[in-house]
């Protein structure tokens, strides 16, 4: 059979992954019994929904490690993981060859000792007790929100898609290659208004690749005049986004924010970061 798009796992967490590889391969030596992570950090973890546990503010919550049963520490492996690195590449511009550094995210295969891989895995499993912890509280802190808004309140949950590349039924062949290929924009957006709502959904397409705040207020302005005029009792809005620097997490962003709503008559808003 044979796989489609829709298998491809695009959007898996780096700290996840790289824990796994390394859960993974210490399974394979025998070294643990188990590679889910999860179960590791209930395993070690007295209680998963416990902050100062979870964020090792405990002394004895500290000094509880994961055990690894490991026969010969100085055995030379390999383990996966995935790193950004900066590359070199030239660039043609104007006739001329620039060069530029770019920023390039591989999975790179790591060499050590199983000890080295040991203490790398300790590491990465002390962060991702907080990682989990944030990303469960979270999660509940959004449902818990769902359930308990008002009818004068909406949830909007929103994110850029990926720039797609739009292309014809179709085209002659020399169509297909350099700068005949044109990219767009999507930005959607899930709104839910009062408890128990039924989902309302946007997106907006732009030829533009821009995703600073600029562009973020102008896919966003029809979206909200949209959810407004649907449904016209709504005086506070929560939002929910990812928090890149470039885009949503950043002053100017809550510069806007914070004016735009007011002149729609939204007095009461807040912008929480998944």
């Amino acid at each position: 059979m044979r796989p489609s798009l829709a298998d491809r796992e695009r959007c898996l967490c780096k700290l996840h992954e790289n824990l796994t590889f390394l859960a993974q391969k210490m399974k394979d030596a025998k070294g643990l019994t188990s590679d889910n992570v999860e179960q590791l950090v209930s395993g070690i973890s007295c209680s998963m929904n416990r902050k100062e546990c979870m964020y090792l503010e405990w002394q004895e919550c500290q000094e509880t490690t994961v055990a690894v049963d490991i026969a010969d520490n100085n055995l030379e492996c390999e383990w996966k993981q995935w790193q950004t690195i900066k590359e070199k590449r030239e660039i043609k511009k104007g006739g001329k060859t620039e060069e530029k550094e770019a920023a390039v995210t591989l999975k790179v295969i790591q060499k050590g000792t199983m000890g080295d891989m040991n203490d790398l895995f300790q590491t990465q499993m002390n962060k991702f007790q907080t990682h989990i912890f944030n990303i469960c509280h979270q999660f509940k802190q959004y449902q818990l929100l769902r359930a308990e808004m008002s009818c004068n309140e909406a949830l909007v949950h929103i994110d850029f898609a990926e720039n797609y590349v739009a292309k014809l039924s179709s085209a002659i062949q020399s169509a297909h290659f350099g700068a005949s290929q044109h990219q767009i924009t999507l930005h959607t957006l899930v709104s839910y208004t009062g408890p128990n709502s039924k989902v309302q959904t946007f997106c907006s397409v732009s030829h533009s690749l821009q995703h600073g705040q600029a562009a973020i207020w102008t896919h966003l302005l029809p979206e909200l005049d949209d959810l407004l005029l649907t449904n016209p009792g709504i005086d506070s809005i929560h939002f929910f986004s990812d928090g890149p620097t470039a885009r949503y997490h950043q002053k100017f962003n809550f510069f806007i924010f914070a004016n735009v709503l007011a002149q729609k008559g939204i007095y009461r808003a807040t912008w929480n970061f998944f």
